[in-house]
């Protein structure tokens, strides 16, 4: 494996040795060359350029920051700006972050988040992928308490973050929140609680009860590991865009380990062909031999469950306990060959597909250097 030569945003020391995985060095910000002087926006949470009209609202300052970094926001990348001070308020305070809490926020953006979540916490580490946004970070949140990491949420090495995260509290980018929240359970193992912002389908999805339409493999992976709660549903007109779908905050609370690869495996192939019965579509995944269904009947039987259920039927915790059951039965093969049970659920929910090159990221595929 090889690291990579990104910069430490905030280190603020040109002649040093960088660590690898972080964002370019912060830069000094002064008065401009018109005598326009960075001021403290109150509703930022971090030094910004004050908005160009007293009282502006949070939006205009955002919309005026935005074209004075020259950035558009990219909906490809997910890129939607809380624009809410209210909302972002709330968040603060349900996040519930401590002195003693080390926050990694994915997606920092200007930083509305970030300024006070820096403030509260022990330490915050923010992975932002936009250079720009993560340069004018280095210059706004606070000097040994932040650090930057410019970074692809999924490319990201969990193992170069220290002090390591105990929390995550993010409006986390569309384009990879499920695919980042499932990885994160195996990848920050210190991480108790989860506080983030999603689109409401997504949120919906990882928090659906067994027998539900909506129930998959990442709301299996999650719930295994987790309490999941939707604690309130977010109209489009508080994100700068306006996103096309609603967002929701989503809480998780880690009540369990995650699920093991023996595990996962049967998750995978149990919703790959979720319309059939367990028992076949294990079979026909090649994770069991056709000998063995029998075998996967009495399984679900013992736990409680109709010899031909499907695997949306199945609670978080089953799945487990019929690992347990099943061992030893085989052949345990699959196309390809298992992956680690940290990417089983990016693979499966479509999300985050490997690019090929030398650094593992949290999707479980090698990625190139930025």
């Amino acid at each position: 494996m090889t690291a990579r030569r990104d910069r430490v945003v905030g280190a603020g020391a040109p002649a040093r040795k960088r660590d690898p995985g972080a964002a370019a060095p912060a830069r000094k910000h002064g008065p401009d060359a018109d005598g326009s002087a960075l001021k403290r926006d109150p509703g930022a949470g971090v030094s910004t350029r004050a908005p160009a009209a007293r009282g502006a609202t949070l939006a205009d300052w955002t919309r005026a920051t935005l074209a004075e970094l020259g950035i558009a926001p990219k909906r490809r990348r997910g890129q939607n700006f809380l624009v809410d001070r209210n909302l972002r308020d709330a968040i603060l305070d349900d996040a519930a972050v401590g002195g003693d809490d080390v926050v990694l926020e994915v997606g920092g953006g200007l930083g509305v988040l970030s300024g006070e979540l820096a403030r509260r916490a022990r330490f915050l580490h923010v992975v932002e992928i936009e250079p720009r946004l993560a340069d004018y970070l280095a210059g706004v949140l606070p000097a040994g308490k932040a650090r930057v990491w410019r970074r692809d949420a999924l490319e990201l090495d969990a193992a170069l973050l220290e002090p390591r995260p105990t929390r995550i509290v993010a409006n986390l980018p569309y384009a990879v929140a499920q695919t980042f929240l499932v990885a994160s359970l195996t990848a920050f193992p210190e991480v108790r609680h989860w506080f983030v912002m999603v689109q409401l389908e997504v949120a919906e999805r990882l928090a659906a009860p067994p027998g539900t339409r909506l129930r998959g493999t990442a709301s299996a992976l999650v719930q295994a590991a987790c309490d999941v709660r939707i604690e309130r549903k977010l109209p489009p007109d508080v994100f700068l865009p306006r996103p096309r779908v609603w967002s929701a905050l989503l809480r998780l609370e880690r009540v369990r380990p995650p699920l093991d690869e023996r595990a996962v495996r049967l998750v995978r192939a149990g919703f790959a062909h979720r319309r059939k019965p367990l028992a076949n579509a294990l079979s026909r995944a090649g994770v069991v031999g056709a000998a063995d269904r029998a075998r996967v009947r009495d399984a679900l039987a013992a736990l409680g469950y109709p010899p031909d259920a499907r695997a949306e039927a199945l609670a978080a915790d089953a799945w487990r306990r019929l690992a347990d059951k099943l061992a030893g039965a085989g052949p345990e093969r699959q196309r390809g060959g298992p992956r680690a049970a940290s990417s089983g659920a990016a693979s499966a929910t479509g999300e985050g597909a490997g690019r090929g090159g030398t650094r593992q990221g949290l999707d479980g595929s090698d990625h190139p250097g930025a």
